[in-house]
């Protein structure tokens, strides 16, 4: 159907124009709008006192409660520059020190040490475009050396200065309760991130982590303090594909279900346990459905799973933010015979439209019984395409990740579409400037792409298409 549009340009009057809302100026990014102030105390045998609210302990960052200026200043403060700190700016650095993750009480100590004997001391604040909540901003994802991601880790560093994380997981050999982490029972995990004093937390195969509100006490002082490195903070960070966030999965799923879970138990027959599986995304989070139960399966005789179903208890294991090679080869463990526990969060949809002819990336991974005991994953036999796309790569690399799936490396977050214009999320990667791909690790595409010159186009050739029902 071809449409037909007028171009003739209509007469606008000069009231027209006049009534016309001028156009939308695009944000500025906070660290656009940081400026620095120079403070000093006005009598040298006082150091410098500010308005000052929230820290880490609160959740949030260190901001200023009340509005400071020449003109405006309850304070016996001076400003020597800068002219004027609003109420709400966000302190980030204080005598280039950066104190996100600061605790209001050190925020304070650090002003006070510094300002003793008359000195002055130097500030730097963003004026508007952070959102005051810790926990909102560690959620985020960000482009990794980006300004944003270097905040996170800022932040991070500076709590696990402050707070020791927790885990659900065992602990292992050399690791002591207390300090490498807080090691908790998965109902104690529960109920401390309900209270809200957790500042982060998520699940990494099948353990919860979380990083807790530091104590109000200052620990500025504490010539002891260790900057922690640990699993923790790499997870944190996004940096391993089998990690999630779990905060937004939660808050949907309580959405839906605030209480629903459903429990059966199955046995493995000479056709497996009779469903199928596939990965959902939720907010860049990956999880595993229930995508069809088989006819004539155990799981139709049992008649307690449904089509959306997420994962969450195989037995005794807790496999939510499990990957879909992980669940398989718990399956591939049980012998025929053997009886599976399920559980199941019920009613929550299918996280893609499978019936959708629009929908091209749709990552179905179906358990099919062997007859070797084992499993394979459901194939495209229909609508697939093999495309070629050439990217320059830039300095910050192609503006993709790879992640590892039961059928070869595909590509999981696009972070820079104009580069990536003709690529698809979820696309199998079959080649790269010509060099097969077939039987790669995750280490050596990372490798291959790492080699590839920058500024110049590489070729890649994957597979895409809708996969059958």
């Amino acid at each position: 159907m071809t449409s037909t549009f007028n171009t003739t340009k209509p007469h606008l009057s000069p009231t027209h124009l006049a009534l016309t809302s001028p156009p939308i100026l695009p944000t500025k990014h906070w660290s656009q709008i940081c400026h620095e102030t120079i403070l000093v105390s006005n009598d040298n045998n006082h150091t410098i006192q500010l308005p000052l609210a929230g820290g880490s302990d609160n959740g949030q960052f260190v901001y200023f409660n009340d509005s400071i200026s020449l003109l405006k200043n309850k304070t016996s403060t001076n400003i020597i520059k800068g002219g004027k700190i609003d109420f709400d700016e966000i302190v980030l650095e204080i005598n280039q020190q950066q104190i996100a993750g600061y605790t209001l009480a050190d925020a304070q100590l650090l002003i006070e040490t510094l300002s003793t004997n008359g000195k002055q001391i130097k500030l730097k604040t963003a004026r508007s475009g952070l959102t005051k909540d810790l926990r909102q901003f560690l959620d985020g994802r960000f482009e990794k050396n980006s300004i944003d991601h270097g905040l996170q880790q800022t932040i991070r560093d500076n709590l696990y200065m402050r707070t020791v994380p927790c885990t659900t997981r065992p602990s292992r050999p050399g690791e002591i309760n207390g300090q490498d982490y807080t090691f908790l029972s998965v109902k104690d995990f529960h109920a401390l991130e309900k209270s809200g004093k957790l500042l982060e937390s998520g699940v990494y195969k099948g353990h919860y982590y979380g990083t807790p509100r530091p104590t109000k006490e200052s620990i500025i002082t504490n010539t002891n303090l260790v900057r922690r490195s640990n699993s923790a903070n790499e997870m944190f960070q996004h940096n391993d594909p089998e990690f999630f966030n779990s905060q937004n999965l939660n808050a949907n799923i309580s959405h839906h279900i605030p209480s629903e879970l459903i429990t059966c138990s199955l046995k493995k027959s000479q056709q497996g346990f009779g469903f199928t599986i596939i990965d959902g995304h939720e907010n860049g989070e990956q999880f595993l459905q229930i995508k069809d139960i088989l006819p004539d399966g155990q799981a139709a005789k049992d008649g307690k799973l449904q089509r959306g179903d997420i994962l969450i208890y195989i037995n005794d294991r807790y496999v939510l933010g499990y990957s879909h090679t992980d669940v398989v080869k718990i399956f591939q463990s049980l012998s025929i015979g053997d009886i599976i526990d399920l559980t199941v969060c019920r009613g929550y949809p299918l996280a893609v439209n499978i019936n959708d002819p629009q929908i091209d990336i749709v990552s179905l991974n179906g358990v099919h019984h062997l007859p070797n005991g084992g499993y394979r994953e459901y194939q495209p036999e229909n609508h697939t395409n093999i495309y070629i796309i050439k990217i320059r790569k830039g300095n910050k690399g192609f503006g993709f990740t790879v992640v590892d799936s039961p059928s070869g490396q595909r590509v999981k977050t696009i972070y820079d579409k104009q580069r990536c214009q003709n690529l698809c999320e979820n696309d199998l990667l079959l080649s790269i400037n010509g060099q097969d791909l077939v039987g790669k690790q995750h280490a050596d595409i990372v490798e291959i792409l790492r080699q590839c010159a920058n500024d110049m186009e590489t070729t890649f050739v994957v597979r895409r298409g809708t996969l059958f029902n």
